[in-house]
């Protein structure tokens, strides 16, 4: 029964797929069948459609990534007696957020910016920010879904119970966390690519640098801190609660200088587990998962000073 309920979700999530690849270019382009055709002597429509290729990608991994999260946030609260505590606690903890981005997004619907035009080579582009908006949500619940892992955790880590327990639901939390993390990197570089190539079309069509590059790197520059921001509190959590793993499985350095070199070795191999070796390469993962769109946006800048 388990492994159909799987299947099934499975297929759901690749129709989902298929069909988000197919509506999405339309969406954004006021559902003209004009968007992919080949037309010669054009050189305008090739550029609109690399950004309608990258929209397509977009839509894809969002759907992909809603079905990796629902998936993700049921296996985690199976895990616990009050999985409602958690998500509550959660959403408390990233009110201040969600109130700015609805008043941001307010305003952006009544106040609308010459960035991005409304029209784009004959195509009505003006349906492109609700589109935008989607994958803001998809970002959005990543990052939820990370601080419910984080109060679960720290649930978990108020219970007496055996540091082996304990040991392995750190372990099996904070890879959860890191991928999302990783998931919510690469939601936003790749929206910072779609800009980008936006950009590289809507200035080609008015033979001018209408839309700014700046505005690229800002937007990922923008992302990337919002993300770093965000999982500074959770990084925060779990490192306090790895120091205090590793206390409990060391104990105190051996007053023999002869048992401390088999002393050291274990808590280094535990700090390399654990996440605490700061100077390791698996440490660089959380950064650059989260520097990811900056990262992005600087790459679009690069390129477009080899012109």
């Amino acid at each position: 029964m388990s492994s159909a309920r799987i299947s099934w979700s499975t297929w759901l999530t690749l129709a989902g797929m298929i069909v988000a690849a197919f509506v999405a270019p339309f969406f954004v382009t006021g559902w003209n069948p004009q968007a992919f055709q080949v037309v010669a002597n054009d050189p305008l429509l090739p550029k609109i459609q690399l950004w309608l290729t990258i929209i397509i990608a977009q839509a894809v991994l969002w759907v992909g990534c809603v079905g990796y999260l629902a998936a993700t946030l049921a296996r985690t609260n199976s895990t616990t007696s009050e999985p409602g505590r958690h998500m509550r606690a959660a959403a408390l903890a990233l009110l201040p957020v969600f109130v700015l981005f609805a008043f941001l997004g307010l305003k952006q619907s009544l106040v609308h910016s010459s960035i991005p035009p409304r029209e784009l080579g004959g195509f009505d582009i003006t349906n492109l920010p609700t589109f935008a908006g989607f994958g803001e949500l998809v970002a959005g619940w990543t990052v939820w879904q990370m601080y419910v892992i984080r109060s679960i955790w720290q649930f978990k880590s108020s219970q007496e119970n055996e540091d082996g327990s304990k040991f392995v639901r750190y372990l099996e939390l904070r890879e959860d966390v890191l991928r999302l993390l990783l998931l919510a990197g690469v939601v936003l570089s790749l929206g910072t690519l779609a800009t980008a190539a936006l950009r590289n079309a809507v200035n080609f069509e008015k033979r001018t640098d209408y839309f700014p590059e700046e505005y690229v790197v800002m937007y990922g520059a923008l992302y990337s801190l919002l993300l770093l921001l965000a999982y500074l509190p959770v990084y925060t959590t779990f490192f306090a609660s790895a120091v205090k793993i590793r206390t409990r499985l060391c104990g105190e350095p051996p007053p023999n200088i002869m048992d401390f070199k088999s002393w050291n070795e274990t808590r280094e191999a535990l700090s390399e587990k654990l996440g605490l070796t700061l100077t390791s390469a698996s440490a660089l993962g959380p950064p650059l998962s989260a520097l990811l769109p900056v990262i992005a946006g600087w790459a679009v800048h690069l390129l477009e000073a080899k012109k």
